[in-house]
């Protein structure tokens, strides 16, 4: 049997890892949309795409050595904090 602060904290990571890819696919859903209203081609919303998603990318890998430098509670803490104002902002 799995104690019970293992299993919560199984949870919170599995819903951080959750919100992770709906936060990285919600912009992808809506992108062609919004190249359309503000009259983007193609290869200008490749472009923007590329630029958004390499930061997070290259972001990932930042994230593993502040992990090993930090501890995974501070980085996890940090990143929820920081999505939660994301999505505040947007």
């Amino acid at each position: 049997m799995i104690a019970r602060a293992t299993l919560l904290l199984i949870l919170l990571v599995s819903c951080a890892h959750a919100m992770a890819h709906a936060l990285e696919l919600s912009l992808p859903s809506v992108e062609q949309l919004v190249a359309a209203d503000y009259g983007f081609g193609k290869l200008t919303s490749g472009l923007l795409a590329t630029t958004w998603r390499l930061p997070w990318g290259l972001g990932g890998l930042l994230a593993g050595l502040l992990v090993d430098r930090f501890g995974s509670r501070r980085m996890l803490t940090i990143f929820l904090f920081g999505c939660a104002a994301m999505c505040a902002l947007a």
